[in-house]
């Protein structure tokens, strides 16, 4: 009886140990840096990626581009080198692809660091809905996930597909174009961005407004930019400065930021002077404009950078990981 207690208390600081040694499980990965290194920690402020990189790149899909002198790979989110360091630069996975440079040629590979379309591309987008941007030749088409062009390259600008549809053009004109090639209609806008939320925002005459997938305009040029729709409401610019609209075109947030980006969860980073914070959708700051660099709330931690520091924050404003002090 005696040997069993103590088999079992044996046992039990054993596996104890073994946690202490372990970092737990987090859905969300944020870059840091220390002494001129990157690396990542989770929610929790553990270091899951050790700082010995020169450069990184945000996760994305469980993967995030490293490199290491003057090469890059990707590490998973265990801190494992997953696809070695071969690439002259990177860029994230996106629909299970990610696009690399060799010799100054754009190229795909898959999670598992195989090519699927060979670098011979002078330039590229990521994948969107199943088909990539890619310019040969000088001229742009779309490349399928096979790594087969899909749509002929004989364009002079395309954007990525969203909600089915891609700008592109042959001339002055903005093409509005499906996933099979089809034309569906053109006008002479100077600008546009991708549908979201199934209106585009489009330059006229050099102010912006919104159309619909039938290019029939739903919201006034009047805005000296204006971004996307994402969450209902869409940044735009008067003047100066930067409020938010709804798809009414009725402004939700009255235009008072120097600079404004997306909403995500619940929150649009915002910028005051020089520094960038949150507000919610009444406009209220939840995270007062105190950072030099902020990104976009992912399972409820964001990136931000404060001087040399490069972090995560909670939605509560809290800074999951500061670097220890050195000692002389």
């Amino acid at each position: 009886m005696r040997n069993s207690v103590v088999f079992l208390l044996l046992l039990f600081f054993l596996i104890s140990a073994m946690g202490c040694n372990r970092t737990r499980e987090s859905s969300r990965l944020v870059p840091i840096k220390y002494k001129n290194q990157y690396g990542f920690v989770n929610e929790f402020g553990e270091i899951v990626v050790e700082p010995d990189y020169t450069d990184v790149l945000e996760f994305s899909e469980g993967l995030a581009g490293v490199r290491e002198k003057y090469l890059y790979g990707f590490v998973d989110t265990k801190g494992n080198l997953a696809i070695g360091m071969k690439y002259g630069s990177v860029r994230p996975f996106s629909e299970g692809f990610a696009m690399f440079t060799s010799a100054f040629k754009y190229g795909f590979i898959n999670r598992q660091g195989e090519i699927v379309a060979k670098p011979e591309y002078s330039a590229a987008q990521s994948f969107s809905e199943g088909l990539a941007a890619v310019k040969y030749a000088g001229r742009w088409g779309y490349l399928d996930t096979l790594g087969h062009m899909k749509i002929l390259a004989q364009f002079k600008y395309a954007q990525p597909f969203s909600e089915g549809l891609a700008w592109v053009r042959l001339d002055s004109q903005y093409i509005c174009m499906n996933k099979k090639g089809k034309q569906l209609w053109r006008s002479r806008f100077d600008d546009a961005s991708p549908f979201s939320e199934k209106v585009a925002a489009v330059k006229i005459s050099g102010t912006w407004g919104f159309i619909d997938a039938d290019g029939k305009l739903v919201i006034q040029p009047e805005y000296a930019y204006a971004r996307s729709f994402k969450d209902s409401l869409a940044a735009v610019r008067v003047g100066e400065k930067w409020g938010f609209i709804t798809h009414a075109g009725s402004f939700a947030i009255e235009p008072q930021f120097d600079d404004a980006h997306l909403f995500s969860e619940g929150l649009a980073s915002v910028r005051m002077k020089d520094k960038w914070g949150y507000i919610d959708k009444n406009g209220k700051w939840i995270i007062e404009p105190n950072y030099d660099y902020v990104g976009d709330f992912i399972d409820g931690i964001a990136p931000i950078r404060d001087g040399s520091m490069w972090s995560g924050i909670t939605k509560s404003g809290q800074i999951i990981w500061t670097p220890p002090q050195e000692t002389d």
